[in-house]
């Protein structure tokens, strides 16, 4: 028999972009709104968050928060690349 994929609506899917703005708002106020220097920096960014992600993915236990807090994570990082290279902020 062949898995069947839960739906997720699309108010679940709002509601988590929703929790991205915050999370880009409480980035913003803790460390401000400077661009990122490079195109390599935003990679370190991500590649670190992804890293930090594998490590909780990996520990033993119940990490549903973990996994979210770090994939909320890359998607702000996400953001602000995205956002430094489309308005050219970043030099390199």
């Amino acid at each position: 028999m062949i898995n069947k994929r839960p739906e997720i609506t699309k108010h679940q899917i709002l509601q988590v972009v929703q929790d991205l703005i915050e999370s880009i708002g409480n980035r913003i106020e803790e460390r401000g709104s400077c661009a990122f220097a490079s195109k390599h920096e935003i990679l370190g960014i991500i590649t670190e968050e992804v890293k930090e992600l594998i490590d909780v993915i990996h520990k033993k236990g119940d990490t549903s928060d973990e996994i979210c807090s770090e994939l909320m994570d890359i998607a702000v990082g996400a953001v602000f690349g995205i956002t430094c290279i489309q308005y050219n902020k970043v030099d390199w």
